[in-house]
């Protein structure tokens, strides 16, 4: 698990180097101002949240990334992924929230 902002960048690297495709999942939740999970903010963009961002590249460990401990500010992490073929199981709705929150 992933909690420092610092090993970014080292993701980053990594995912550009190889230049191959990189699988991605997003883990999110909701949480209303009383801080009541309320599970219908865990599929909205507006008002949910993302807890954990999984990265895996071909025959790699995969990286789980809290962006609750991390923030939401990927630097290049963010650029990498944009510059690189991104595989997901829904992967609208996953861009959505990354679009939207990082």
């Amino acid at each position: 698990m992933i909690r420092e902002r610092s090993e970014l960048d080292a993701i980053a690297s990594e995912i550009h180097v190889t230049g191959q495709s990189i699988a991605l999942d997003l883990e999110t939740y909701g949480t209303s101002e009383d801080k009541t999970i309320r599970k219908d903010e865990t599929l909205d963009p507006w008002r949910g949240e993302i807890r954990l961002l999984s990265l895996q590249l071909p025959d790699r460990v995969p990286w789980l990334i809290d962006l609750r401990a991390t923030g939401y500010s990927l630097g290049e992490l963010g650029k990498a992924l944009e510059a690189t073929e991104v595989i997901g199981h829904n992967i609208k709705f996953d861009a959505l929230w990354l679009v939207l929150l990082c």
